[in-house]
Parts: C-alpha cells; structure tokens; sequence
C-alpha cells in the first residue's frame, strides 16, 4: 500500500523487497538476494534488475533502495512512515512462546528426548520471519507477561521401553484458549515425523490468526534425515551438546559422527558434529585439529542447507576461531539477516559483532537473546561474556562466568575472568583465574587471541596488555 491505496508489484520482486526491508541498512550483495529470492534456480542479473526496477516504480520514493557497485543493494529508509511505507503494509512479527516439554510417567528413558526435541520444535518456528519465538523456562508465565507473549506452545512426553505418546497444545495467552492441540503415538524412532507435524499444525493454526508467513517455502524446511536411527542419534547428540562440558561433548561428538554414517546428507547432523568439535576445542583438546574439524563440518551443513540460519552461525563462529574475519562477519551478517528472532543466532552474534568493531550491535543482539530465551543454556554465557568483556563491562562479563559450573568454564572463560579480574583491580583473583587456564591448556598469548578471533590491532593490543598484567606467560613476540 502508498498514501492507503493498493500498489499492484509481483511475487518475485515483493519477496526481494521483503528481504532488503528485513536487512534494512546492511549491504546485501547480489548472489544472496538471488539465492534469496530464487532458491536453487540458476537466473541471470537481469531478472534481479528487472525486480529492483518494479520494486522502485511500485514504492515511489527515491533513494530508498541504493545500488551499490560491485556489492549489491542497500534499503535505507531516511523519510517518514508516511512518505514512505506505511506501517500497516508489513506485519509485525507475532511472539510466540515454546515451554520445554514436560517428562511424565515413570518411565525416565526419554529425558533427553524431552528436552531436545522441544528445541529442535522451537528452532524450526523461529525460521519463521512473522514469529518471534521465545523460549520459556517454565509452563507458567506471570500475568503482566501473558497478553505480551501471543500464543504458547508446552507439551508433555511419556515414554516406556522406547515407546513414546507426545502431547503439544497452543494456547492464546491473553484469552487462555487452546487454539490447537494433538497427540501421537508410537515409537522414540518417530520423532522426525512429530517434529515435522508439531511445526507445521502451529503453522497452519497461527495463519487462520492473520499470520502472514511469507518466506519461501524453500527457506523454511530442512532436509529430514532419511533414517529415524540417524535423527535418534542427532537428538542424543543434541542433548549432550547442551551440556557443555568435555565428557559430554565427546559423546555428542560420537552420536553426530554415527548419525553422519547412516545419513551423510544430513546437515543438522554436520551441524551438530561442527559443535561437537568446537566446545572440544574450547577446553584445549587438540586444538587446531578441532578447529579445523569444526569448519569443516560447518561448511558441509551450510551445503546442504545454505538457508539455515544456525548452521551460518555455526560457520560464522568457526571461520572466526580461524582468523577468516572478514568471511566469518558476512556468514554471520547472513545468518542474522535469516533468522533475525531466532534467539541461538543473536547470541553466537552478539560475541562476534564487537570482534568486528559493532560493540553497539553486540550489546543489543544479547539483551535481545537473553529477552527471547530468559532460561537460556549455558553456552550462551560464553557469547554473553565476549559481547560484555570487548565492551569493557568486566563485571559484567565475569558475572556470566561464574553462572557457569567449573566443570562447564572453557579456557576461553578462565582466561577471560583473570583479565576481567585484574581490569578491576582483583588481582588476587585473577591469579587463581589464570592458574585454572593454565592447567587446562592455555600455551600463549597468542593462541589465546586468535581462538578468540581478536584480529583489531586497538583490542589485541589492550587485551595483550590484560594477559600481562595478570601475568599469563607472553612470548617474546608477542610483546
């Protein structure tokens, strides 16, 4: 709509201006708006031409979208609502809320079937552009938050000898109504199918609320595994990822490696393996061979499925631990332009932007992490911890530290809270920081920072500084 009459504009050209509008201010270059927009069709530059060109004539106001040469497109929009797009042409995302599923009965042997696979449900919707989904630490929600969240999806899990019945239920918040509800029954190896069905009921049931889901099919389903054993698997591995500690890590490490066996073309699975070997690499176990393992496995997941957000996230991290900077800032840009409410995505984000000189960016992307998933997992804390720390709030940073059990703190964390301590004038403190680092692996100075992915001479130069002071072993060269 302009001035609140009708603007006729094609599929094509809408899903386009859809996608600059949604990565307002960031440079999109042209493979990704085609890749965007056409998804696994070869076209030529002259049907994105023709788009921006029908785009232009159909919003009438100049300079809004700016072609820059030789990078792509830019949607900046410097004039008011009115003159320009008004509000009510887009839909505002709806919150949706997403409860762990509930273990019930006595058997116990699904607990990591109950807990995985509701954030596996949670990651799917958040695909979504026109969700906003948060994830809730508990069923119960406090009165004033109600009428914020939209709708809430909880389930119940009861499982025996491998057998499972899986009970979802979406509710209206304000109101308290169930507006959609089902169950199944069978075997733990069904999974997949539920997962699949869970999703796409909410879909179906939140489209008839006014819900435009208007992102391409293509975007939003993922390549299932082809064997329910491989799918099992990656849940297990899922499970123990979340743990994050080393013992844990190695088993994910072996679930997604047998899960891979059984289905290579599975890319959560890669996903999963590239996770597996990067919280190995954090508690010093083989270094560069995890490192590199972990890029491997992240560049494969991004194969399979260029279109998930957190498997570019994942790359985006790992090409950091590399030093591959400026690759690891566009994956991560990318990511971020997929899956702008998808809670794991601002996190791993948030620790990266200040890396590239977006503390601002950095700061916003965990508050608003930590707002959409309040019982966040541990990991998050590391992510947290970097955002704070390169914006120079070391109390701050050491306080998402010490959140953490000791079993679950990398070598990136120990090091992290001596500098923090010794930045604050702890430095007693900061000794028994550094004495846990350096039992765990920490070599030097530079190992250090280039895990970190520090490459800005301004903070390598400040944090080396740090290292210093709280008396971290430095390389002459490093000096």
């Amino acid at each position: 709509m302009r001035r609140g009459r009708d603007v006729e504009i094609g599929a094509k050209p809408l899903a386009m201006l859809t996608y600059l509008v949604r990565n307002e201010g960031r440079v999109v270059s042209k493979d990704e708006l085609m890749q965007a927009v056409w998804p696994g069709v070869i076209v030529t530059e002259d049907s994105l031409t023709q788009a921006i060109s029908q785009i232009r004539k159909a919003i009438g106001a100049d300079g809004l979208i700016r072609t820059l040469f030789r990078r792509g497109y830019l949607f900046e929009n410097k004039q008011s609502a009115a003159d320009a797009m008004p509000e009510k042409a887009f839909v505002r995302a709806l919150p949706l809320a997403v409860a762990p599923f509930r273990l019930i009965g006595p058997g116990s042997d699904a607990a990591w079937f109950a807990e995985a696979f509701s954030t596996e449900v949670a990651s799917r919707l958040a695909r979504y552009h026109d969700l906003e989904v948060t994830w809730l630490p508990e069923k119960a929600v406090p009165s004033p938050l109600r009428a914020t969240l939209g709708f809430d999806l909880n389930g119940m899990v009861q499982s025996v000898d491998g057998m499972m019945k899986v009970t979802a239920v979406l509710t209206e918040m304000s109101s308290g109504r169930i507006v959609w509800s089902a169950s199944w029954d069978g075997a733990i190896a069904n999974a997949l199918e539920i997962q699949s069905e869970i999703a796409e009921g909410i879909v179906n049931a939140l489209a008839g609320h006014g819900v435009l889901l208007n992102v391409a099919a293509e975007h939003l389903h993922r390549r299932a595994a082809a064997d329910r054993d491989a799918f099992e698997l990656y849940l297990r591995g899922r499970y123990h990822t979340n743990r994050f500690n080393r013992e844990d890590a190695e088993k994910a490490l072996h679930c997604f490696q047998r899960a891979i066996e059984i289905d290579p073309l599975f890319s959560r699975a890669w996903l999963g393996l590239a996770w597996s070997h990067d919280e190995l690499a954090s508690f010093g176990v083989d270094m560069s061979e995890n490192d590199a393992a972990a890029l491997n496995s992240a560049r494969r997941a991004v194969e399979l499925d260029p279109f998930d957000a957190e498997a570019l996230v994942a790359l985006g991290e790992m090409l950091g631990n590399m030093g591959q900077m400026e690759a690891a800032e566009a994956a991560l840009d990318r990511a971020l332009g997929l899956g702008p409410s998808n809670a794991d995505v601002l996190a791993m984000f948030s620790g990266w932007a200040p890396v590239f000189g977006r503390i601002e960016e950095g700061i916003a992307a965990a508050e608003k992490a930590r707002r959409l998933n309040p019982s966040w997992p541990i990991w998050y804390d590391s992510s947290f911890r970097r955002a704070s720390f390169h914006a120079g709030r070391y109390e701050e940073a050491l306080s998402f530290i010490l959140r953490r059990q000791p079993n679950t703190r990398s070598m990136d964390d120990l090091v992290t809270a001596a500098c923090c301590a010794v930045a604050i004038g702890r430095p007693e403190e900061a000794a028994g920081w550094r004495d846990q680092a350096m039992l765990i692996g920490y070599k030097s100075a530079s190992q250090y920072l280039d895990h970190a992915g520090v490459k800005r001479p301004e903070q390598r130069a400040h944090i080396l500084d740090l290292l210093k002071s709280a008396q971290f072993p430095v390389l002459p060269g490093e000096a």
